[in-house]
Parts: structure tokens; C-alpha cells; sequence
């Protein structure tokens, strides 16, 4: 189970790497799909060499570790089918053939309603009929639409698990693709959600004087905005953890020269560059 869970750590690591890299989503799509099926191939080939110790270590492997990249892998497939296909002509037509798509996954959960109760109010009386290997009447009890199984590395329902999380992921997607059609903020905080590869060198508390000198001027929301959303937003964009910046800025306001030493420096830059760009 040790090396089952280190596997799983690595490929979580790696896919936060690439959900991070500022790619589009089709090129992450198909590096996530590589990443997650060799995943999937390195606990099989664990699983024929190692045996579980209870049948309670076998049921939390397909239930909460075999999942996890089955569901990412899933999920994947599912935008890169998306963004291949949705229509390029009208913003009605791309609603409706998104509408569409909602409608595919509303009426799946539909037909496997009851054991999607079972997982969503976290039931487990009856994990053992679900996340076990090799019971006699298993073919009986393998959901519907499942054409294959494979005694060494599937139970009747750990892929179905696995394809009602990744939908639940695809449908968010589904969701937020459909709103950013009318709204060009969406797109642009689905880009910056991407994260950007801008990573902020200079000291944290330079980025905190212009945090505060932003706000103190009004910029953001017709005045409406508050400190901590212009700290998250410069956090996300520039890759860096500002800390406790209501302490930074205590600091700030004890310095015995000029308080606003980056905002002057920043003036004084652009001057100097306005002046060059002259000459």
C-alpha cells in the first residue's frame, strides 16, 4: 500500500505541474491524459506483484487511490473532446451545443442515481459488493455500459466511481465555459486561473506597498474592493505568498525614511525611461 500511495503522490505532484504551466487546455489535456494512464499502468504492475493485506486496505486502494487518476483521465478525455468540437461560428450556437453536452451528463447521473446517492451521503455499508476483486457473481454485478473487465485491476464499480467524479469535474467546466461566452472577465480569470509563469523576485513588501496603494486610490470596483482580494489576485498572478501583510504593512508604517520606498522607486524608473525614450 506504501508504494501504491507514493505513485499516487508523484502523479499529483506532476499534474499539479502541469495544470499550473500557464498551457492551454488542450496541451494540458493531453499531457494530463499521458501522465494519468501511465499512472494507472504503474498500479497495475504493482497490483501483480503485491497483495493486500485486508480486504479493507483493497477497498480504500479502488475506492480513494485507483480513482483519483481514473477520474483525472476521464475527465481530460472529456475537455479535449470538448474543445475539439464545440462549434467556432455563433455565441447562441456554442451555448446550445454546451446546453447539450449538460444535458448528457444530468441524464447519466440520472440512470446510476442510486449508487451516485450511495457515494455523494459517503455511504460504505456496502464498499465490500463494490471495491472487491474477484467475487463469484462479479460479471452480474458490473454496471451497465461497462464492456470489459479485467479481474487483476478493476471491482464492479470502481470505474464507474471514478467517471461520476470526473462528469461532477466536466460539468463545472461545462458551466463556467458556458457563462465566460457573454462575459470577457470570466475568460480573462480563466486564463489567469491557468496561473501565468510571472513569479515576483523583488521583495514581498514592495508588492504590499502597491497592494495598499492601489486600494487607497480607488481602482479596483468603483471603491468597492477590499485589501485581501487585490492580495489574492497579485498572489495568483505573480506565483508568491505575500504572508501576513496587515503585519508587513505595520512595518511599513514604522520606517523611519520614506515609507513608500518601491512606489517611489517605480516613479522614479519611469521617469528616467520616459526621459531615455526621448533622447
Amino acid at each position: 500500500m506504501i508504494k501504491l500511495k507514493e505513485i499516487l503522490q508523484t502523479y499529483q505532484n506532476d499534474l499539479e505541474t502541469i495544470c499550473s504551466s500557464g498551457e492551454d487546455i488542450l496541451k494540458q489535456s493531453n499531457l494530463a491524459i499521458v501522465l494519468s494512464n501511465n499512472c494507472l499502468n504503474s498500479f497495475r504492475k504493482t497490483l501483480e506483484i503485491t497483495k493486500f493485506k485486508t480486504p479493507e486496505e483493497e477497498i480504500f486502494f479502488f475506492k480513494n487511490i485507483k480513482s483519483k487518476p481514473l477520474a483525472q483521465l476521464i475527465y481530460f478525455k472529456e475537455v479535449r473532446s470538448f474543445e475539439m468540437s464545440i462549434p467556432k461560428t455563433t455565441q447562441d450556437i456554442k451555448k446550445r451545443y454546451i446546453s447539450k453536452q449538460l444535458n448528457l451528463i444530468d441524464k447519466f447521473f440520472k440512470q446510476h442515481f442510486e449508487f451516485l446517492q450511495y457515494i455523494d451521503q459517503n455511504f460504505t455499508h456496502l464498499d465490500r459488493l463494490y471495491f472487491l476483486r474477484n467475487k463469484e457473481d462479479l460479471y452480474l454485478l458490473i454496471h451497465n455500459g461497462a464492456c470489459y473487465y479485467d479481474t487483476v485491476f478493476n471491482t464492479s464499480h470502481d470505474e464507474l466511481y471514478a467517471r461520476i467524479e470526473a462528469y461532477k469535474y466536466f460539468m463545472k467546466y461545462l458551466r463556467n465555459r458556458y457563462d465566460a461566452i457573454d462575459n470577457p472577465y470570466l475568460k480573462r480569470k480563466q486564463l489567469i486561473n491557468q496561473k501565468s509563469k510571472l513569479v515576483w523576485t523583488a521583495p514581498k513588501s514592495a508588492l504590499i506597498e502597491l497592494v495598499y496603494a492601489l486600494h487607497c486610490t480607488n481602482v479596483f470596483n468603483n471603491e468597492q474592493t477590499e485589501i485581501k482580494q487585490i492580495a489574492d489576485m497579485f498572489q495568483n498572478i505573480f506565483n508568491c505568498d505575500l504572508g501576513d501583510y496587515y503585519k508587513v504593512f505595520s512595518e511599513i508604517k514604522t520606517r523611519q525614511k520614506t515609507k513608500t520606498k518601491f512606489l517611489e522607486e517605480l516613479a522614479y524608473n519611469l521617469q528616467e525611461f520616459i526621459t531615455k525614450s526621448y533622447q
